[in-house]
């Protein structure tokens, strides 16, 4: 079974809703604003959106993520679809949405700097004129940088969840791996996937080349400026027409 399915069952165990990704979305966007959610997962934020009066749409790849979200969905107009982020443009009608969230290290899943610009490209088509594309990634000149072989451990009285850096020649991609312990069910799943070491420069060169302005860059969602010490690499940036 794919990690990714497997894990489902103990997604938001790992990762709960975290308020401070709602307020920077919400912050940015008035409510009844149009969102699509890319790698929506088991649907946490998508709910909170619903909840706080946006028009949500979630997408991920693994279809497990995709039945768990729905099983918890309680908001009739909160639709969730099995989807490559890569077929966005195929699915939704240009400037359907105001907002385009990819969080959570999703679009380094993708395999290559010139699938990041086909994404950023195609978001851009589905965004309505001044819309909002919001993306947060680990922050690789920092991993890379600094040679970081291991990411914070997340443990609490359900799971345990481990993550490990491995560093090739090329510096273009790491190798992810993963170590989740169930620990009432005495399970071990293990993981590992190439993830693409995209930097903040290069991002910034790729949202440019798919059209994008007003483009800013944070440290992590309380909006702390974004420097090689920063965990993450956060971004909100504008569609022009």
């Amino acid at each position: 079974m794919d990690f990714y399915s497997a894990i489902s069952r103990y997604y938001n165990y790992i990762f709960p809703l975290n308020s401070l990704h709602l307020n920077f979305i919400s912050n940015s966007l008035p409510p009844g604003s149009a969102i699509l959610e890319v790698g929506s997962a088991t649907g946490n934020l998508t709910r909170a959106l619903a909840e706080k009066g946006y028009r949500v749409v979630g997408i991920d790849l693994e279809k497990n993520m995709v039945k768990r979200a729905e099983e918890e969905n309680l908001f009739p107009g909160l639709k969730y679809y099995q989807m490559d982020m890569l077929k966005i443009d195929e699915a939704f009608k240009r400037d359907e949405f105001c907002g385009i969230v990819c969080l959570g290290n999703t679009l380094v899943h993708l395999p290559s700097r010139e699938k990041v610009g086909c994404f950023l490209g195609k978001a851009k088509k589905n965004l309505a004129p001044k819309g909002l594309i919001f993306i947060q990634i680990v922050n690789y000149d920092r991993v890379l940088k600094k040679k970081i072989k291991q990411l914070p451990e997340i443990e609490n009285e359900k799971i345990k969840f481990q993550r490990f850096y491995e560093f090739s020649p090329s510096k273009s991609h790491v190798l992810f791996k993963t170590r989740l312990l169930v620990k009432d069910e005495n399970k071990m799943y293990e993981q590992k996937v190439k993830l693409l070491a995209l930097k903040k420069e290069e991002l910034d060169y790729l949202l440019k080349q798919a059209g994008f302005s007003q483009i800013e860059f944070f440290g992590d969602f309380k909006m702390n400026p974004h420097n090689e010490e920063s965990p993450a690499t956060v971004v909100r940036a504008t569609s022009e027409k």
